[in-house]
């Protein structure tokens, strides 16, 4: 069986092409870090349940632009959001997000920035 990366030519705004690798680079964020800290005091102040731990995503194609903030330039990075972790993203999700919860997933966000 042979094994590589998807790559396909795109064409850009400015009419020129190049090749695209749709690769996925793994991060984590040290779990002492003092943003980890901040962001859960502030979830708690809140009156919000904080969980801290990893992502479980199982599925493939499923990513986040924590990579590139914390691989590429060293930005320590946290995840938040509303509903269920193993629909998220999912094209095919039938699982839905009630608008109340994504309110309140906002508020509490604002808690941390």
């Amino acid at each position: 069986m042979d094994v590589a990366i998807r790559e396909e030519t795109q064409r850009l705004y400015n009419g020129t092409t190049t090749i695209v690798r749709h690769v996925t680079h793994a991060w984590e964020t040290d779990p002492f870090n003092p943003l980890l800290h901040a962001a859960r005091d502030a979830l708690v102040a809140g009156g919000c349940e904080a969980k801290p731990g990893k992502w479980k995503l199982g599925r493939l194609g499923m990513a986040t632009g924590g990579g590139l903030l914390v691989n590429d330039f060293g930005v320590p990075t946290i995840g938040y959001g509303p509903g269920d972790e193993a629909v998220a993203h999912a094209r095919t999700s039938t699982s839905r997000c009630r608008a109340s919860r994504l309110r309140r997933t906002a508020q509490r966000s604002s808690c941390t920035a």
